[in-house]
């Protein structure tokens, strides 16, 4: 067979040559270590030698991150740990499991979801944490965890203490609007009493058609949103004043998720002020107290 020779430049191929060279020199210097079962075994944990017995292989302390590769936070973390792994080299070995490769080796570590973060150090104590963080983050996590450092482990105890208080007082503001939402001045809506009370969609699809005889508003929340829980006393309070004159009514877009996508909830709170004749107006996000009596006024006991 014969062919024509295709001739490029000197200049050309001594580029091509050198730029093979570099990519070739740029991945060989990666700070993080691609695991496979065997170097899992020779490095981290030989669960074959010691099954019943966590047993650190390495002499220093190690971190683990166990990701997807169409991960993207994945991704967004890789650089952040590969120059920790140069800050930390010879302190910390840094090594990469693709969880879905080594799918035996993510589940001793119960990985659910990527990226997970595993610090194992050499006291044989070992912690999963899964998500992405900052550099700084990872930085505190190291210090504390794999190098036992005091000021860190203060200053990462006093965030987890932090973070607890913050979880109590969300905590006691769903209680608190769970306990306003069962309050009689408010009807909370499924979705045959919204058929029934509001907008029957499924007998009138093309035009929307009241089915109520008090004018109302329909509130769209979620009890872990933070505004939804800031107005639910303010509604609670203007259900009973105006009591007679409009119906407030709640919907929990958790528990009746259809409802949200048949009017394309997509944040909250959204609110629906429902006037006696004429069409809804949509309303989206928290207001004050006078904010709500102005909308009720004008839009829904205009006369």
């Amino acid at each position: 067979m014969k062919y024509k020779a295709i001739v490029f430049p000197v200049v050309l191929i001594s580029f091509l040559l050198n730029s093979c060279s570099l990519f070739s020199q740029t991945e060989q210097k990666t700070n993080v270590i691609s695991a496979n079962r065997d170097i899992f075994r020779t490095q981290i944990y030989n669960y074959e030698k010691n099954p019943t017995e966590w047993v650190l292989e390495s002499k220093i302390p190690v971190l683990i991150d166990f990701y997807a590769v169409w991960c993207g936070p994945c991704k967004r973390i890789a650089p952040i740990l590969e120059e920790l792994a140069g800050e930390y080299k010879g302190r910390v070995a840094f090594f990469k499991i693709d969880a879905e490769k080594e799918r035996e080796i993510a589940a001793m570590f119960r990985v659910s979801s990527y990226p997970t973060i595993v610090f194992a150090n050499t006291k044989g104590e070992v912690m999963p944490i899964p998500g992405a963080r900052s550099k700084e983050e990872f930085k505190l996590l190291i210090e504390a965890i794999l190098l036992q450092n005091p000021q860190a482990i203060e200053q990462l105890n006093a965030q987890f203490q932090q973070q607890q208080q913050v979880q109590q007082q969300q905590q006691q503001q769903t209680q608190q609007a769970q306990q306003a939402n069962h309050n009689t001045n408010i009807v909370m809506l499924d979705k045959a009493g919204f058929l029934k009370n509001v907008y029957n969609y499924e007998k009138n699809p093309n035009q929307w058609v009241f089915e109520g005889s008090l004018p109302a508003i329909v509130d769209f929340y979620a009890d872990w949103c933070g505004p939804c829980r800031a107005i639910a006393p303010i509604l609670n309070e203007l259900a009973g004043e105006y009591k007679g004159k409009i119906v407030v009514y709640k919907v929990d877009i958790q528990k009746h998720p259809e409802l949200a996508r048949q009017f394309q909830v997509n944040n909250i709170p959204t609110l629906f002020f429902v006037p006696k004749n004429g069409d809804k107006q949509v309303h989206m996000g928290a207001r004050s107290k006078e904010e709500f009596r102005q909308l009720i006024e004008s839009v829904l006991l205009k006369k």
